[in-house]
């Protein structure tokens, strides 16, 4: 009876022997045709199929439609400015001059606020560009050092299962390729995504009505608009010589017609200064603020879940390390009672 039972329970582990080699086998076989696949960019097409060109597709047309309307902004904004600058080496007066940069100056400024954003903007715009044509070319190739460094920490784990150290080191290296893999394939485009869905609902509308205001003194700010702007009406300077002469009414005339354009430009120059801020704002929340909470936030839930997954926790960590140490110096490690047990 007891060789009997003794037969059957060697049956038993012999098969459980049998079915675990198996089963290394085909996960042995499925990993190394993983690597190879993924290396020739069939596992891209899988996730294309899926959904994920669409939402690529998207992100470029977002962004190439984002960049469009900040290059006209830029242009726009351009012409403006080189008005302005016009402005800031014209005179005034007959007999004297009168130097008009300072009653446009704060205007200038405001402008050349404006013009840098729009330019940031455009330039982080097409930098994103850039970077989603960059992550399409080496995507592929991460997934394929992932799936091969998770074949070398399944190979240690069966064949050196008391190396520890490079057990532990294997699936700390799984692990950031595992998330810097699912940043290129998924955390990236999806941040972009939801992030032109804010922007089409917040921040795109905000920038659209601001770029169209400065649009509206293109015109009247541009190099010719400025000289029609000053130039216009009665000339300043007589051709006369009496009325040249005539300081105390060509003072006059020189006096009314400051004040006309220092109240012109003033009311221009309250009117820019709020749109510059709503153009921060637009491009602030469009290019920087939006993409990069859904960036940060779903990098962090990726990694919680794949470190859940993993099972590793900080305190999972120093007791692998505790028990590494026990092991090495006293040969066995102890349970949560003290008691020493054996090693499996």
């Amino acid at each position: 009876m007891y060789i009997l039972f003794f037969q059957m329970t060697e049956m038993i582990n012999g098969g459980i022997v049998i079915r675990n080699t198996i089963i290394k086998l085909i996960v042995f076989i499925v990993l190394s045709v993983s690597i190879l696949a993924a290396g020739g960019e069939y596992v891209d097409r899988c996730f294309h199929e899926i959904g994920m060109r669409t939402i690529i597709d998207s992100n470029q047309h977002y962004l190439q439609q984002s960049f469009d309307r900040a290059t006209a902004g830029f242009l726009v904004l351009s012409v403006i400015k080189s008005g302005l600058a016009v402005i800031e080496g014209s005179q005034i007066g007959v007999g004297f001059n009168l130097e008009l940069g300072d009653i446009v100056q704060s205007l200038y400024d405001y402008v050349d606020i404006a013009w840098k954003t729009v330019l940031a903007g455009g330039t982080i715009l097409m930098l994103t560009r850039l970077t989603l044509d960059a992550v399409a070319a080496i995507d592929h190739y991460f997934l394929s050092v992932t799936l091969f460094f998770f074949l070398m920490y399944m190979m240690v784990k069966w064949i050196l299962p008391k190396a520890i150290q490079i057990s532990r080191f294997l699936r700390e290296a799984v692990l950031f390729l595992i998330v810097i893999t699912m940043s290129l394939y998924f955390i990236l485009p999806l941040s972009i995504k939801a992030a032109s869905f804010l922007s089409a609902k917040i921040s795109q509308p905000l920038i659209q009505e601001t770029q169209a205001s400065f649009a509206q003194i293109k015109e009247e700010f541009s190099p010719g608009g400025i000289q029609k702007k000053l130039f216009s009406g009665q000339n300043l300077k007589e051709k006369n010589w009496y009325s040249a002469m005539n300081f105390s009414e060509n003072l006059e005339r020189v006096k009314q017609r400051f004040t006309a354009l220092q109240e012109y430009f003033a009311e221009r120059t309250k009117q820019v200064s709020v749109w510059t801020i709503k153009l921060i704002a637009g491009y602030l929340f469009d290019c920087i603020i939006f993409p990069l909470t859904f960036l940060v936030v779903l990098y962090v839930v990726t990694k919680g879940m794949i470190q859940y997954c993993f099972g590793i926790s900080r305190g999972a960590s120093v007791k692998e390390d505790m028990e590494y140490l026990l092991i090495k110096y006293y040969g066995k490690p102890v349970d949560s009672k003290g008691l020493e047990r054996e090693v499996s």
